[in-house]
C-alpha cells in the first residue's frame, strides 16, 4: 500500500470520518480498516495527552493548596515499633530527630551543616547521658546509624521525600514544624507523651484522621468508622486503663503553635442521635494526614481543633 500523504488525508478525511479517495487511488476493504484505525490511534493519543496534561496540573493544584501543613516525613505505619521494641519516650525522641533528615536520611543541623555527636544533647533537650543512652540503644536496635562521624535515620521505618512505592497507603506524613513544635513544648521526661501519639498512628482513618480499629483505617463512610474508646486506647499503648483521664489529658493537651495562636494534637468531638451519646478522637491534620486536598477540606468541616475544648471535654461521662 502507498503512504498516504498529507494531502491525501486532506481530501480522504472530513470530521473525522473517510468519505472518498483521492483520484487513481483504490484500496482494499482491509486497508480501508487500517486508514481507520490509523486516524482513531491519532485521536486517542491526543486524548491520552490531555488527560495527562489536566492530571498533571490537578495535582500540581493539590499540592500548592495543602502547602499550608508544611513539609514532612514519610512514616511507614507497619514498620512502627512496639512498646517492647523501643519505649515511647525514645519513640518519640526518634520521629523528631528524623525531622532533622535531609533526602538521604543524613541528620543535618542546618540545609548545610552536618549533624555531629556534639550537637545531639542540645537538639534532642537530653544531658549528655540521656542523649548517650538514647544514642547507643537507636544503633543498637537498627534505628540510628552512623559513618564517619555523620547520622543517618534507617528508612526501613521513615524517610523525607516521596518514592514509588505499590505500599504507599500504608504510610502517614507528620508535618516536621508541627512535630518540632510540640517536642519542644515538652520536657524531657514527658517526651513518652508524643511517643504514645505516634503508636497510635496504625489506628488512624486514612480519610477523617479518627482514632479507630485497624480494620477500619481505609474505610471512607463516616457512619461504618468504629472509633475507639480512651479505654482502648489505653489498651493499645499499654497504658493503666483506671488512669485514662490523664491519657486523656495527654491527647488533647499537646499543643502547637499556628500563625499566633494554639491548636491541640487531638481533639475529642461528641455527637449525639436517637437519644445516643457517643464520642470520636481526631488527629490534628497539622500534626499527621495522608489524605488529599478534598479529605482535607471536609475533615476540617468535621471537627474543631482549637484548644478552649480541653476543658468541655473533661465534663464528659462513660469514657
Amino acid at each position: 500500500m502507498q503512504k498516504i500523504t498529507a494531502a491525501d488525508q486532506a481530501y480522504i478525511v472530513k470530521n473525522g470520518e473517510i468519505t472518498a479517495l483521492p483520484p487513481g487511488r483504490y484500496q482494499t476493504d482491509d486497508e480501508l480498516i487500517a486508514t481507520r484505525q490509523y486516524f482513531d490511534s491519532v485521536e486517542e493519543k491526543h486524548k491520552d495527552e490531555v488527560r495527562e496534561v489536566l492530571a498533571t496540573r490537578e495535582k500540581l493544584y493539590t499540592r500548592v493548596k495543602l502547602d499550608e501543613l508544611g513539609q514532612y516525613i514519610l512514616i511507614k505505619v507497619k514498620m512502627i515499633p512496639q512498646d517492647d521494641e523501643i519505649t515511647a519516650a525514645n519513640l518519640g525522641r526518634l520521629v523528631y530527630l528524623s525531622t532533622y533528615c535531609d533526602y538521604h536520611n543524613r541528620l543535618m543541623l542546618t540545609e548545610r551543616t552536618i549533624m555531629r555527636k556534639s550537637n545531639l544533647p542540645e537538639v534532642l533537650n537530653l544531658s549528655k547521658k540521656q542523649e548517650r543512652d538514647f544514642r547507643r540503644e537507636m544503633i543498637q536496635a537498627g534505628y540510628l546509624q552512623e559513618s564517619n562521624g555523620e547520622f543517618y535515620i534507617n528508612d526501613r521505618f521513615l524517610y523525607r521525600g516521596e518514592r514509588q512505592e505499590r505500599t504507599y497507603n500504608q504510610k502517614m506524613k507528620m508535618f516536621i514544624n508541627t512535630v518540632r513544635n510540640i517536642y519542644k513544648s515538652l520536657k524531657p521526661r514527658n517526651h513518652k507523651y508524643f511517643g504514645l501519639i505516634v503508636q497510635l498512628v496504625p489506628y488512624v482513618n486514612r480519610r477523617y484522621n479518627i482514632i479507630c480499629r485497624k480494620e477500619d483505617v481505609e474505610e471512607i463512610e463516616l457512619e461504618k468508622i468504629h472509633a475507639l474508646t480512651i479505654t482502648d486506647i489505653c489498651r493499645i499503648t499499654n497504658y493503666d486503663v483506671n488512669n485514662y483521664n490523664n491519657f486523656l489529658g495527654i491527647l488533647v493537651g499537646l499543643l502547637f503553635d499556628v500563625n499566633g495562636y494554639q491548636q491541640s494534637a487531638c481533639s475529642l468531638v461528641s455527637y449525639f442521635g436517637n437519644g445516643v451519646s457517643k464520642y470520636r478522637f481526631y488527629f490534628n491534620p497539622r500534626l499527621l494526614f495522608i489524605g488529599d486536598y478534598e479529605d482535607y477540606t471536609i475533615l476540617k468541616q468535621h471537627c474543631d481543633f482549637f484548644p478552649q475544648a480541653v476543658k468541655s471535654i473533661r465534663q464528659l461521662k462513660n469514657l
